[in-house]
C-alpha cells in the first residue's frame, strides 16, 4: 500500500471547530492562531477519528463529523447519538467489516508527537514515553516492585549478616570436645556419698557403745563371780548378751568416702556448661551466617533475573532501539535524553514517532511554537517523507500557514488561495 498522507482534512461541529476545510495534499501543514480557536481540536480530531477514542460534539450540535482522505482511502466519521465509521478506497469500494479494527491494523499508534520529548521537562519524559509504548508503563511497575523486593530482602540479609559477624567476633572459639554436665547426678552421687558415711558415723558410734558396755559387762561379771552361786543365772544370759556385743565391737568399718572430688565436679559444673552453651551458641551463629550467605547468593541471582527480564523488556517494548529506562529518567544510548541537544532529542522524537506508525506516513507536532530552530530543522530532516503537521501560536506570515479562528479556517496559505 502506498504511504498514507492526508490529502484532505473535513471537520464540522467537534470540539473547538465550527467548520474547517484544509486540503493540503499530502504537503505539510502549519496551523497559527490564537490560543482557543481550534488548532488542538483539528489535531485531537485526526488523531481519535484514526487511532480511536472520544471526540465530543461542538455544543452539542448534532450531527458532528469528520473526514480524512488518506489517498489510498477515506475516512468519515459520523458522532450523533451513536457513532458510524464509514472507510473506503479511492475506488469507492466500502470496508464494512470492523472498520476501527481495520484502521488499528493499518495505521498502528498514530499519534506520537516528535516535539514532545523536545520540549517537555525531564521529570515528564518518562510519562511522555510511556504513552508511546503500550503496556510499557505496568512492566516496569512490575519490574520496580521486584527490585524493591530484592533490595528490601537484600537490607534485611545484610542486617542478619553483620549482626551474625560481630555475634561470633565476641564469642570465644571453644575447639576441645565438651559434653554438658548433669549437675543433678552430680548432687545425687555427693547425697548417696553422705548418706553412706552417716552409716558409717552411726556404726562408729554404736562400736564405742558397745566397747563401753563390754567393760561395764566385764566388771559386773567380776562382781559375778563372787556371787557365783547367787548370780549364775544372770551370768548365762549376760554370756549370751556378751556374744552379740562381741560382735559388734569387732566388726570392720570401711574407710569413709571422699566427697572432694564430686564437690570439685560440681563447683567446676558451671563453668563446663557456661563453655558448652558458648560452643552450641558459635554452631548456631556459624550456621546461621552461612544461610545468610546462601541467601545473598539467591538474591544475587534474583537481582541478575531481575535485571535481564528488565533490559529484554526494553529491548522489545520499546519503541527504537538504545532508548531505556534508569531511575524513572529517560535515556538514550544510556545517556539522559535531558543531556542531548534539541536536535539530538528531535531526532530521537522523530524515529519515536516514525516508529510508532509506519504506514500512515503524518506526524503532528503540537506546541511547535515552543521549538527552536535546530530542532524544527533536526524533525525536518529526520522526518523525510512523512507529512508535518505543525501547531503554532507565534505570528507567522498568511501566506505560509493555515489561519485558525473561532474555530474556522479564516486564512489559507498563497499555495492554496482559491
Amino acid at each position: 500500500m502506498a504511504d498514507l498522507k492526508i490529502i484532505k482534512f473535513q471537520a464540522e461541529n467537534v470540539a473547538g471547530i465550527i467548520k474547517v476545510e484544509i486540503d493540503p495534499d499530502g504537503q505539510d501543514v502549519t496551523l497559527a492562531g490564537p490560543n482557543g480557536a481550534g488548532k488542538s481540536s483539528i489535531c485531537e480530531s485526526i488523531l481519535t477519528t484514526l487511532r480511536g477514542g472520544k471526540l465530543p460534539l461542538h455544543n452539542d450540535e448534532q450531527p458532528g463529523s469528520v473526514f480524512i482522505d488518506l489517498g489510498a482511502f477515506t475516512v468519515k466519521r459520523t458522532i450523533t447519538d451513536k457513532e458510524r465509521l464509514e472507510i473506503r478506497t479511492k475506488e469507492g469500494f466500502k470496508q464494512d467489516r470492523e472498520p476501527r479494527k481495520f484502521l488499528t491494523n493499518l495505521i498502528g499508534e498514530l499519534g506520537a508527537d516528535p516535539a514532545a520529548l523536545v520540549t517537555a521537562k525531564e521529570k515528564d519524559q518518562l510519562a511522555i514515553l510511556l504513552s508511546m509504548a503500550p503496556g510499557l508503563e505496568a512492566d516496569l511497575a512490575k519490574i520496580a516492585k521486584q527490585q524493591a523486593d530484592i533490595d528490601r530482602r537484600r537490607s534485611e540479609n545484610w542486617g542478619v549478616h553483620q549482626s551474625l559477624r560481630v555475634k561470633l567476633k565476641e564469642m570465644p572459639e571453644i575447639t576441645e570436645a565438651l559434653e554438658p554436665v548433669s549437675i543433678e547426678e552430680l548432687i545425687g552421687q555427693l547425697q548417696a556419698i553422705r548418706s553412706s558415711n552417716e552409716i558409717r558415723e552411726k556404726a562408729k558410734r554404736d562400736t564405742a557403745d558397745a566397747a563401753m558396755m563390754l567393760d561395764q559387762i566385764d566388771r559386773e561379771v567380776e562382781q559375778c563371780n563372787q556371787q557365783i552361786s547367787n548370780l549364775q543365772a544372770k551370768i548365762s544370759s549376760l554370756a549370751v548378751l556378751r556374744v552379740d556385743y562381741e560382735e559388734k565391737a569387732n566388726m570392720e568399718i570401711a574407710a569413709p568416702l571422699d566427697e572432694a572430688p564430686i564437690l570439685q565436679q560440681i563447683q567446676s559444673a558451671d563453668a563446663v556448661n557456661a563453655r558448652v552453651a558458648q560452643a552450641e551458641a558459635r554452631r548456631t551463629a556459624e550456621a546461621e551466617l552461612a544461610k545468610a550467605v546462601e541467601t545473598a547468593g539467591t538474591i544475587t541471582a534474583d537481582a541478575k533475573v531481575v535485571a535481564d527480564t528488565r533490559s529484554a523488556l526494553l529491548a522489545t517494548k520499546m519503541p527504537i532501539p538504545d532508548l531505556g529506562v534508569s531511575e524513572g529518567i529517560v535515556t538514550y544510548k544510556g545517556v539522559p535524553l535531558s543531556r542531548l541537544s534539541s536536535g539530538e532529542k528531535a531526532r530521537v522524537g522523530v524515529a519515536i514517532a516514525t516508529a510508532s506508525n509506519p504506514n500512515a506516513k503524518v506526524l503532528i507536532c503540537d506546541n511547535a511554537s515552543l521549538l527552536d530552530n535546530a530542532s524544527k530543522t533536526a524533525i525536518k530532516e529526520a522526518a523525510v517523507g512523512y507529512q508535518i503537521w505543525w501547531i503554532v501560536n507565534e505570528e507567522v506570515s498568511r501566506d505560509s500557514a493555515w489561519f485558525i479562528e473561532g474555530g474556522r479556517v479564516s486564512s489559507r496559505p498563497s499555495d492554496h488561495k482559491e
